[in-house]
């Protein structure tokens, strides 16, 4: 418990993995691919809220700040849909979904860099909406998940597919939308549970028609790590950057 004025150092102590297991099949039995509908034991969840998940954009806006003062369009662009994938580095070690927030809740975090805020603006389907402040940028979006069970080779896999998009708009006039992956939890019934991304983003700039996409690599049996490649296109389509690496690192 928490007095007034006083603040959490650090996150509870963690289960062992041992104590982190949840009967998936029954839930399945019981409730289908329709999870929305699951109230999983606590066990399951992480000592976080979605809105305080959300907040973690703050730790790479070096990299907006980098995007608002570049004088090249595709190269801003090109930052912004980087800075897109680096705060799904936070994800590499977890395992565990974030607690919804109830209807109204709201989160802020105040940084010398950067102001954050969010609240949950919907409760069934749920989305968190949220604004980010910075030096030469300012960020408006919201978060809204779409969630489904499979099966495939028997091990479970939850999927999640992220919907909305994330709009940049910086001080020299120019908006960047930018579209988000999926996450998949995989071996949720057998074997060792991971983390991974698929599909692609895309980074849109509606003033200056430059364009960036990058793919997410998923892991497999040949390769164990996840990596993302990408690309920076001008207005008439003419490649001009190329972005390779690792969202885990």
């Amino acid at each position: 418990m928490f007095g007034p004025g006083q603040e959490r150092q650090s996150l509870p102590y963690l289960l062992r993995e041992d104590q982190q297991q949840f009967p998936v099949w029954k839930m399945l039995s019981k409730f289908g691919n329709d999870l929305s509908k699951v109230a999983v034991p606590v066990t399951a969840n992480q000592p976080l809220s979605m809105l305080q998940v959300l907040a973690e954009v703050c730790l790479h806006v070096d990299v907006l700040e980098q995007a608002a003062s570049l004088g090249d369009s595709v190269k801003r662009t090109v930052w912004v849909a980087i800075f897109s994938v680096l705060h799904f580095n936070c994800l590499r070690k977890r395992q565990k979904k974030p607690f919804n927030p109830l209807l109204g809740e709201t989160f802020e975090h105040v940084h010398e860099k950067c102001r954050f805020y969010a609240e949950q603006v919907s409760h069934h389907p749920p989305i968190s909406a949220f604004k980010l402040e910075g030096k030469g940028y300012q960020a408006l979006g919201h978060c809204e998940l779409k969630t489904e069970m499979k099966f495939g080779g028997g091990t479970g896999c939850f999927s999640v597919e992220q919907k909305g998009l994330i709009h940049f708009n910086f001080d020299n006039g120019e908006v960047i939308s930018v579209s988000k992956p999926n996450v998949e939890v995989h071996n949720l019934v057998m074997g060792n549970m991971f983390l991974d991304l698929t599909g692609s983003i895309r980074a849109q700039n509606h003033i200056s028609g430059a364009w960036a996409e990058i793919t997410f690599n998923p892991r497999s049996w040949n390769s164990p790590i996840s990596t993302v490649t990408g690309f920076g296109f001008d207005r008439q389509g003419n490649k001009l950057f190329e972005v390779s690496g690792s969202w885990l690192n």
